[in-house]
């Protein structure tokens, strides 16, 4: 139920932007891309940042820039954001235990 009202806020608003900080798999970027909602993702884990990419590729195609506009995702870019200005956090996958990170 939650879906269709958070959908209906993008109808009454067009121009708006939903950011998704913590995407994991894309839960709430996918439906929302697949709408045509404006769409901002962010993921930090790498190996789940990469799945987040299958994901837009096995929905929707290959992205604008290497298949033209019918597609309705720009490329999904490697981005890292911090709570300290200038500062650059990057996030790692612990190699013994793929579900542990490390910043």
């Amino acid at each position: 139920r939650l879906f269709p009202y958070v959908l209906s806020l993008f109808a009454e608003a067009p121009d708006a932007w939903f950011m998704d900080v913590g995407t994991n798999l894309g839960g709430w970027s996918l439906p929302l891309i697949g709408n045509h909602v404006k769409t901002a993702s962010f993921e930090g884990t790498p190996r789940t940042s990469d799945l987040f990419q299958s994901s837009l590729c096995a929905n929707f195609g290959k992205p604008k820039s290497e298949a033209g506009d019918e597609h309705i995702y720009e490329p999904h870019l490697k981005t890292i954001l911090s709570d300290t200005a200038g500062l650059a956090v990057c996030m790692r996958e612990m190699p013994k235990n793929p579900g542990e990170n490390e910043i």
